[in-house]
């Protein structure tokens, strides 16, 4: 039903908001309240790690999404076909 996913992203943006306005945010305690609502939401260990790493990466100030686009999306084997004959086709 994907409500593990779901929740993972929807407790990151409630922390996100909630770490703008406080200097400590319990982690935890954000899914427990959720799952008081919907059951589920966070499933799984590897769904916890996202959150902490995506938080992290938040709280250090990784600004420089274009760079980290380039690097996700660059094609390391792609060889430019300069000087290869076209076909004419």
């Amino acid at each position: 039903a994907g409500v593990g996913r779901s929740g993972t992203f929807i407790a990151l943006d409630h922390i996100l908001q909630k770490v703008q306005k406080h200097d400590y945010v319990d982690i935890f305690s954000i899914v427990y309240e959720m799952r008081k609502e919907r059951v589920w939401m966070v499933q799984n260990e590897q769904q916890y790690i996202c959150i902490h790493q995506c938080l992290m990466c938040a709280l250090e100030g990784v600004e420089d999404v274009d760079s980290m686009r380039q690097e996700v999306h660059e094609n390391q084997g792609y060889e430019d076909d300069e000087g290869i004959a076209e076909s004419g086709i």
